[in-house]
């Protein structure tokens, strides 16, 4: 994906593939993911 979105000429004139590279990685968009679930895994009752 990281290389399509490289190609885009639309795209790419306003990132570099560096700024695309931390866009896609899922670290950025997923990381408090876990935490999330968990604070609402603990208010649900038993």
């Amino acid at each position: 994906m990281l290389d399509l979105l490289c190609e885009n000429a639309e795209i790419s004139r306003h990132l570099d593939r560096e700024a695309l590279a931390k866009l896609c990685d899922p670290v950025n968009y997923l990381g408090q993911s876990g935490l999330m679930v968990d604070r609402v895994l603990a208010r649900m009752p038993v």
